[in-house]
């Protein structure tokens, strides 16, 4: 007997399912197929056609996506059981054509051969004609080698990487190119709008970089102009009327990592500073006149748009040039997905209730499924920043256990030009008394949104858009995208 995937039906010399019928013959033929019923009949008259005496049993599968590896395993499996009590396991009696079909069909087909009892695999070629194939797992896939191999590579992820809350892709390419700067000792500057974290990923760097020095940070938007150099490059005593030998925070930072924040904000004449340090590597505190060596790794930070204030002249470009070795875009809330916004949240919720409650759990807000939906739907112009004060003041402030929409929209100091309308292309209908609602075109509404902002996740995938939606069957996603036009 044999499993076969979807065929070209037409009935060429040179096809394989042609030739294997001609050159070994079978009494049945299983026929998986994700074809039209039509284009399935003629495949199946063709097949009859070559041996009138054969048999053919189809597996019929609308819609059905070959390149999803769940959904071929899914398929396979329940065709197997099928057919296995049918060939009452007769050694040899059950062989599996590999060669056509995707990739992900043909790897299901091999690793079900390799471990199914009294299953032979078969392929053919041009060239060689048909085969018997001897396949199996090799030694370094097996299940003991793929977990060594997955625990050498977790360990090569610091733990400072791993605690970062987020699903969307976005997120994960970025921390993985913060992970390989973090290994160079190269400056890195981090863009990106304000409270999107871009401390957070400065510390972490620092901490994945494992150099033994301390993290140092300074906003240079919070020091005045006049303080700003002592702060910077230390002094010596007699510098200046009180002044006193200290260090600065460059050499605080020796053998660590110096954080910038807001470097756009840095005046014009300490960045003329800024730039020698960076070339020389050495530092000359105010009222001395012997540099100091220092090994610092700098990492600057900024919600400016540095080449603007090059063009303007209000930036060195020969600095900018210096800093913008390794870049990193820190992405907005609302461009990282409903579900980054989700977690985002509920992280926010979670410290908010330790910090007001501390270990009394029983005292701890919860949020309803309609505070999940409004947060999702928020622009979130201050990002992090704004989203956990929203929280934190909704928990301090909201009578229940459970949080509603309300106490959010209480705990909020602006709800105006909020709505993610622009993001998902959907927001929630205003809800009317005058009889004008329709609940139905509410929920259709929303529905769209999230299947949106999951593609956008996704990169267009369906497997994933389904899987982040928490829908189980990727099939159950396509009828929908169809339905509000997102499908191709």
């Amino acid at each position: 007997m044999k499993i076969l995937t979807a065929q070209d039906p037409s009935g060429a010399e040179t096809g394989p399912l042609r030739r294997v019928v001609r050159e070994i013959g079978f009494d049945t033929v299983y026929l998986m197929s994700n074809r039209p019923p039509e284009i399935t009949g003629q495949c199946v008259a063709a097949l009859k056609k070559w041996e009138k005496k054969i048999q053919v049993k189809v597996f019929q599968h609308e819609d059905f996506d070959p390149t999803d590896y769940e959904l071929v395993l899914k398929h396979t499996e329940e065709a197997l059981c099928s057919i296995l009590p049918e060939t009452g396991n007769e050694r040899g009696s059950l062989t599996f054509f590999a060669t056509p079909g995707t990739p992900m069909m043909v790897a299901v087909l091999c690793l079900m051969a390799e471990r199914l009892p009294n299953v032979s695999l078969i392929q053919t070629s041009k060239e060689n004609g048909v085969k018997y194939v001897k396949w199996s797992t090799p030694n370094f896939l097996t299940e003991r080698v793929v977990k060594q191999i997955e625990e050498a590579s977790s360990a090569e992820t610091p733990d400072c990487f791993r605690d970062i809350v987020f699903s969307s892709e976005t997120m994960r390419v970025l921390l993985r190119q913060a992970l390989r700067y973090a290994r160079f000792n190269i400056p890195v500057l981090l863009l990106g709008e304000t409270g999107t974290g871009k401390s957070m990923i400065a510390e972490r760097i620092h901490k994945a970089s494992r150099r033994s020095g301390r993290f140092v940070s300074v906003n240079c938007g919070a020091i005045p102009e006049n303080l700003l150099e002592s702060e910077l490059f230390g002094t010596v005593k007699g510098a200046y009327t009180g002044a006193v030998d200290k260090k600065g925070k460059f050499e605080e930072a020796e053998g660590g990592t110096f954080f910038l924040d807001e470097i756009g904000e840095l005046p014009l004449n300490l960045q003329v500073k800024l730039l020698h340090v960076l070339q020389e590597k050495k530092v000359t505190r105010l009222g001395a006149n012997i540099p100091k060596e220092i090994d610092v790794r700098i990492v600057a930070a900024t919600n400016r748009n540095l080449q603007r204030m090059v063009g303007e002249g209000t930036f060195r470009e020969d600095l900018f040039y210096r800093l913008a070795v390794a870049i990193l875009k820190m992405p907005p809330l609302r461009d990282r997905g409903a579900a980054d916004i989700i977690k985002a949240a509920e992280q926010s919720l979670q410290k908010a209730n330790e910090m007001l409650f501390e270990s009394r759990q029983k005292e701890y807000k919860v949020f309803s499924e309609s505070v999940r939906l409004f947060i999702s739907l928020k622009q979130w112009s201050g990002n992090f920043r704004e989203l956990n004060s929203v929280i934190l003041r909704a928990v301090l402030n909201a009578p229940g256990k459970e949080l509603t929409v309300q106490d959010i929209r209480d705990a909020m100091l602006d709800d105006r030009g909020m709505s993610r309308e622009d993001e998902g292309g959907s927001v929630l209908p205003q809800y009317t008394s005058d009889g004008s609602f329709n609940m139905e075109d509410a929920l259709n509404r929303v529905e769209k949104h999230y299947i949106e902002l999951a593609l956008k996740d996704a990169g267009g995938k369906k497997t994933e858009a389904a899987r982040l939606l928490g829908i189980k069957n990727y099939q159950n996603l396509t009828p929908r995208m169809k339905k509000y036009g997102l499908s191709d």
